[in-house]
């Protein structure tokens, strides 16, 4: 069985964000994600680091992601991350309610150079509505 190194660049944490997340690897989450992050959903929900983390794991199955494009521009000890990505899964919610999310997302990764290396200080995801 083959493991992920750690990411050394914000590339390298965008690359495994989604395998991560499918694993439910919250210490990985927890070491690349800043303490004050603000992640936004591509349906406009504002989630801290930790709300974040609780919604990774309420994804129990039927998790599937593509990475489509990733440009990025580092300024000094700030990256900037803009891309598109599909993806699908289903929400578990803890009130029983089941949700189906399927989108393509535009999204911009900002990432800070830290002592410990880059962590990520914010992402917002932007639904992209499907071509007529």
């Amino acid at each position: 069985m083959s493991t992920m190194t750690e990411p050394k660049t914000p590339h390298e944490i965008w690359q495994q964000w989604l395998v991560r997340a499918e694993k439910h690897d919250m210490d990985w989450f927890d070491r690349v994600l800043s303490d004050e992050a603000v992640m936004q959903d591509p349906v406009g929900n504002l989630l801290g680091k930790y709300e974040y983390m609780d919604r990774v794991r309420a994804v129990t199955d039927s998790i599937e992601f593509e990475h489509l494009s990733w440009k990025e521009r580092v300024y000094g000890d700030i990256s900037i991350g803009n891309g598109v990505y599909r993806g699908s899964a289903t929400l578990h919610h803890p009130d029983g309610r089941s949700e189906v999310m399927a989108y393509t997302a535009a999204f911009t990764f900002i990432c800070h150079k830290r002592e410990r290396g880059w962590v990520v200080v914010s992402f917002a995801g932007t639904l992209i509505p499907p071509k007529s």
